[in-house]
């Protein structure tokens, strides 16, 4: 699937407001959390800027494990961070050890799962890290940025840490305390911008997730993933929680705006699959499904509870919402700057309604251009039969080929043996698992069906060791395509449940 980033969608006219700040603890936090904010404001020309706390210089890496705990890894994160805020239209960004200057350095506090979907504090935070560091001076560090570019909305880490998260956690706290200096001008943040006059930020908040339609869309995703066979990196299948919510669930009361995301998912979508050592299987059934018909997208809906699913390295699939929504701990949408985009209110439709409500508010099940009752087996078949005639073909070729020499050299078998690999990984490309076993069906088939048509050709004869070897090679070589790394066969980590 290509990275490639979606052109943002064109925003409306008129003033596009006093810029956004937006303040995550890592690199893929913005995306993951207000990615869909980010590229809504962005598209409709407001100044966008990002500052990240930290390097993630602790994080896991999906399928790069070997990187982890090296320098490689704030190396490769940074440089999938500015993919994606590209991907999502944002230009600027900092860190905030560079806003303090001085040779300061935070870093990655860590984590450690203590429940699916939830974490907590590393047992072996290094001397440098963010939750280490003096919470006055990294809030000083960001008060003066916030003094310079004067926002009329900043967003940042909700309290709890959205699921958790010290490095979160304190991000939020730093944030509030610069937002506190800069307003009442103390110290550099009152002579940051040239002045020491009073300013107070029109609106800060957090994105949040209302608590009703995060559980219509776990139950959405859940049916999703088990229709669509989704795995995870280690090719296990994707889980999704169903227990207690995390702490970014907000009631419907204490949501203050919420915005219509869906023409800007295919932008957070690309931003998610930039993050490839943090983000696995970032899924939107209708855009895969769309790109691989080679046709436009049908319109996504605001009442759906899901349109999609991402998962992190625990392997708990989490929703794509078709909204975005914030908590204001002050100021309003309109002292946000968001009254120019759509707002939605999908919980209090004239129905009654919640989201997803229905057969046919379902975001995940099938649509005009999905298989209908009974197309998951049709769709089924289609790859096991495109699995066969690759293997085949594959088949022939390599039978013709297998004992071709070159003095004591056996160049016919090593050629024969990769034209199967080759064809094998195609079929896993095009019909991911079924084309696989097709594949291998079609090549012991093939083999067969050859081993009557010449002097000397049946595979089967055990005091023909030559014939022997080409059936147990060309048999591995088709098994060993189910196990390449994802990216060989252009999937993208762990997303072979998309399309």
């Amino acid at each position: 699937m290509s990275t490639t980033p979606p052109t943002p969608p064109s925003g409306g006219a008129g003033d596009a407001g006093a810029p956004l700040l937006a303040v995550f603890a890592h690199p893929d936090d913005e995306t993951l959390q207000a990615g869909a904010l980010l590229a809504l404001e962005a598209a409709r020309g407001r100044r966008v800027v990002v500052v990240t706390a930290t390097r993630g210089e602790c994080g896991e890496m999906i399928g790069m494990h070997e990187t982890e705990g090296t320098a490689e890894v704030a190396e490769i994160r940074m440089r999938e961070r500015r993919d994606a805020l590209a991907a999502l239209g944002v230009h600027e960004s900092h860190v905030l050890d560079e806003l303090a200057g001085d040779g300061v350095r935070w870093t990655d506090s860590g984590m450690r799962w203590v429940a699916p979907g939830v974490a907590g504090p590393a047992a072996d935070a290094p001397p440098t890290a963010l939750t280490s560091g003096d919470l006055d001076g990294q809030a000083a560090a960001l008060a003066g940025l916030v003094r310079r570019l004067r926002p009329g909305l900043v967003v940042c880490d909700e309290p709890g840490g959205a699921y958790g998260h010290p490095d979160h956690v304190r991000t939020h706290a730093i944030t509030m305390a610069a937002v506190d200096l800069a307003a009442r001008g103390d110290g550099a943040a009152a002579t940051a911008d040239g002045g020491d006059g009073p300013w107070v930020v029109p609106a800060v908040g957090w994105v949040a997730q209302e608590a009703d339609r995060l559980v219509a869309a776990r139950a959405e995703v859940a049916r999703g993933i088990a229709f669509e066979g989704a795995v995870g990196e280690d090719g296990e299948a994707l889980t999704v929680e169903t227990g207690e919510l995390p702490s970014i669930a907000r009631s419907a009361a204490d949501v203050d705006v919420t915005l219509d995301a869906t023409r800007v998912v295919p932008n957070l979508l690309a931003a998610m699959r930039c993050y490839d050592s943090q983000v696995q299987g970032a899924t939107v059934p209708a855009i895969d499904r769309a790109l691989l018909a080679g046709r436009g997208v049908r319109a996504l809906r605001t009442d759906q509870a899901a349109v999609g699913w991402f998962a992190l390295s625990n392997g708990v699939a989490q929703p794509i919402l078709p909204v975005v929504s914030l908590e204001l701990a002050h100021g309003d949408a309109a002292a946000a700057g968001l009254t120019a985009s759509v707002v939605v209110d999908d919980a209090r439709r004239e129905d009654g309604a919640g989201p997803a409500d229905g057969a046919s508010t379902s975001p995940l099940a099938p649509r005009e251009d999905a298989p209908a009752a009974g197309g998951r087996a049709e769709r089924t078949w289609v790859r096991v039969l495109t699995g066969v005639l690759l293997g085949l073909v594959a088949a022939t070729a390599g039978t013709l080929l297998h004992r071709a020499r070159l003095g004591h050299v056996p160049y016919g078998m090593v050629l024969a043996c990769a034209i199967v690999l080759v064809a094998a990984m195609l079929a896993r490309s095009i019909g991911r698992g079924p084309g696989v076993v097709g594949s291998i069906l079609g090549v012991l088939a093939g083999i067969q069906a050859l081993t009557y048509l010449g002097r000397g050709g049946d595979v089967l004869v055990a005091q023909d060791g030559f014939g022997l070897t080409w059936l147990g090679l060309s048999l591995a070589a088709a098994v060993a395509a189910a196990f390449v790394p994802d990216r060989w066969v252009g999937e993208r980590t762990g997303s072979r449940g998309s399309g």
